[in-house]
């Protein structure tokens, strides 16, 4: 009898000595809690930032403070009007209800080129599409930073800071939430780095020349 109730419980009990308890190490724990943050705050930060009312610039934020001006450039452009005259950036900024504040676009024609298809939804769904591409570029360019310099197996338990201190970074989080091309230069560069490292030089310079164009 007794050896049948040990069959029946084997999962849960042992049938010896009782058994001890399993301790999670300190550094385990740590590695878990970083990876919550990571998970239940940081994540759902930057979705809010991204996604939910992208463009309250003109209500006193700081949200799409420098992406209107890419915004109001692919629409002159699409209309045949110059991208760089600061009366009709101006015009086209009241008319989507922004007070002159001279931010202005003065970037290569390029990036305004890239930003016609989302000159013709409006600016609130534009920001959102720019600043969910944002997100995935920032991701993207974490991934690449880790790939070419192996800071996953450098940094092994540890590497949940680095994505946290990325994330809170002053210079990246301000970048999306305003709506910067920054994040795309991040991306551009990381890509030469790897690709320089991989031996695709070829690509790597495409990249960096992209990168150029895009923000001198």
């Amino acid at each position: 009898m007794s050896l049948w109730l040990c069959r029946r419980r084997r999962r849960w009990l042992s049938c010896g000595a009782p058994r001890k308890g399993v301790l999670v190490s300190p550094s385990r724990l740590l590695t878990a809690v970083l990876w919550a943050i990571i998970f239940i705050l940081i994540i759902p930060l930057y979705l809010r930032v991204a996604f939910v009312d992208p463009v309250d610039f003109y209500k006193g934020g700081i949200g799409a403070g420098d992406f209107k001006a890419y915004y109001i450039a692919a629409q002159l452009l699409r209309d045949g009007q110059s991208i760089y005259d600061p009366v009709l950036q101006d015009e086209a900024g009241s008319l989507l209800g922004f007070a002159p504040d001279q931010v202005y676009y003065v970037y290569p024609s390029v990036l305004a080129h890239l930003l016609l298809p989302l000159s013709r939804v409006s600016i609130e769904t534009a920001a959102r599409f720019w600043n969910g591409l944002n997100l995935v570029l920032l991701v993207g360019s974490l991934a690449l930073l880790t790939h070419s310099f192996t800071l996953r197996q450098r940094l092994g338990r540890h590497y949940p800071w680095l994505i946290i201190l990325f994330a809170l970074a002053a210079p990246v989080f301000s970048a999306l939430r305003i709506g910067q091309a920054n994040i795309w230069l991040l991306f551009l560069l990381a890509a030469m780095v790897t690709f320089y490292r991989d031996g695709r030089l070829g690509l790597a310079g495409s990249a960096l020349a992209l990168a150029t164009v895009i923000k001198i």
